[in-house]
């Protein structure tokens, strides 16, 4: 949804939607390791 926002407005840092990018392939990897729900004490094993 953030990129969908983001990408309407003019003007915007390119590095903004690379953070974006680098997280949402963060998170995916956090799901297919862990499942949907990931616990505290799973991300310290990291």
């Amino acid at each position: 949804m953030q990129l969908e926002a983001y990408g309407k407005e003019p003007d915007i840092p390119e590095k903004l939607f690379e953070i974006l990018k680098a997280q949402r392939e963060g998170l995916a990897a956090l799901r297919n390791t862990y499942g949907p729900v990931v616990t505290p004490s799973q991300l310290e094993e990291l």
